[in-house]
């Protein structure tokens, strides 16, 4: 189901927006914006919607993840401290790694369309 109306939503106002019938043909122009105002709006949505927060629920969820390992660390127990503690030093790094490259490789992928939204 969301697939489909995460689909739908976003690309239906631009549609409605930017498209016309030219001699019983549909013809699409991304110039035709009736006013400026409605292309800012749906340029800054668009960006909100499908660059920064999804960047901001990544960071969260991680960031989640490294606060319940060391939960998970703390309840266990302090028995052999030096070699846990190593461990999860390992686990912590592993997580901060996975979770730049998930970061860097979504923004790399989205910044450019998304800034290109906004601009033209």
């Amino acid at each position: 189901m969301f697939s489909w109306t995460g689909a739908i939503l976003p690309t239906g106002p631009l549609t409605l927006q930017t498209t016309y019938v030219h001699k019983r043909i549909c013809q699409v122009d991304g110039r035709l914006w009736k006013t400026t105002e409605i292309k800012v709006v749906y340029g800054v949505w668009n960006f909100l919607s499908f660059f920064v927060i999804p960047l901001v629920i990544f960071v969260c969820c991680y960031g989640h993840i490294v606060v319940m390992r060391k939960q998970v660390r703390m309840m266990a127990g302090h028995d052999a401290q030096s070699a846990s503690q190593a461990q999860s030093k390992r686990i912590k790094w592993n997580i901060v790694k996975t979770m730049s490259i998930v970061n860097a490789f979504f923004i790399v992928c989205w910044c450019p369309m998304n800034v290109a939204i906004i601009a033209v």
